[in-house]
Parts: C-alpha cells; structure tokens; sequence
C-alpha cells in the first residue's frame, strides 16, 4: 500500500467521525428550550434524513463515476467537495435558533454526509484485486464503524460535559460543531492529498 493509499483510508476513518459525532441529531438539540411538537418533528427528521441519505449514496456515486469518467481523481475530489459543503450546512443547523428550519436541513445534510459513500467503496475496491473485494468492504465499514460509532459520540459527549462544567449555553451543539467541523476538514484534506 502506497503512503496516499494509507492517506485514503485513513480519509475514510475520519470521514466516519465526521458522520457520526452526532449532528446527525441537530434538530432535537435545537429542539432544546423551545416549544416544539417532539413526535411530528422526530417522525419528519427522520423521513428527510432517510430520503436525503439515500439520495446522497447514490447520487455522490453517480456524480464521481461522471466525473471520474475522464480523469480518475474525481472519484476523491468530488467526496472533497461534497464533504465541505457539509460544514456550511453544519453550521446553519446548529447555529439557527429556528427548529423548523434545522428539521429542513436535515435532508441536504444527509445527503452530503453520504456522497462520500459510493466513491470510496469504488476507490478503495480498485485498489484491491477482484478476489478481496468483499474483505475490503467488510474492513473498510468496520474501521468506518469503530471509528465512527466509537469516537465520536464519546468526543462530543467528552466536550459536551467539559462545555458544561465550565457554563456555556448550548454545550451539546458546540461539542457537534467542532467535531464535525474539525472532522470535515480533516476529511478533505486526506481526500485532496
């Protein structure tokens, strides 16, 4: 494995901390101190979040293999431009006092936070023969998980409590927008590389 092969994977890991560090819950925390229906909200976040998530799987694979179609590095620059597109989004969701409006943007937020999919399972399947696919797959969504599901929460919660013990206001959304920012960004800079 090349030093940017190793750099790509190790996108992926961080790319997995950037999904999962919470935000994906920003309308209930907006939701927080305000007088909003909890049910009706929970049910319409997760509808948008499902159609944008499936929409970014497929539409994030559709718009690399466009791309990448006449020069190959558009299967990483197109998860990189996706994935910075998700910070301004981040940030409009978790810095709008308005519950409504961040239930909305639960839809493109889901949708950028799983463009990136679909061009890393190709990148990472062609960097493999035909034969270790699966077990390619099967270790890329285990790294992606145990980083993911593992770290991030634990940091945000970690930041969240430190946030609190020191008396900020809105400690939990803080602790999601710093991760996820910081995670992004991270994320784009291994796509670049």
């Amino acid at each position: 494995m090349t030093r940017a092969e190793g750099a790509r994977l190790l996108d992926l890991r961080v790319r997995g901390l950037a999904d999962r560090d919470g935000s994906h819950d920003a309308p209930a925390v907006r939701r927080r101190g305000r007088q909003a229906p909890a049910g009706g909200a929970a049910r319409r976040a997760g509808r948008l979040g499902g159609f944008g998530g499936g929409l970014g799987s497929f539409g994030g694979g559709w718009m690399a293999d466009k791309f990448g179609a006449t020069d190959v590095r558009w299967y990483l620059w197109v998860p990189a431009i996706l994935t910075s597109l998700l910070v301004p989004v981040q940030l409009a969701i978790l810095l709008s006092g308005e519950v409504y409006f961040a239930l909305i943007m639960t839809a493109p937020f889901h949708f950028l936070s799983a463009a990136y999919l679909g061009a890393v399972l190709a990148v990472s399947h062609n960097l493999v023969n035909g034969r270790m696919r699966a077990m390619t797959s099967a270790v890329l969504f285990f790294v992606l998980n145990l980083i993911g599901l593992g770290l991030g929460p634990v940091i945000v919660g970690f930041l969240s409590d430190v946030f609190t013990r020191n008396g900020m206001v809105a400690p939990l959304g803080t602790a999601m927008l710093i991760c996820g920012t910081v995670a992004a960004i991270w994320s784009v800079t291994h796509y670049i590389l």
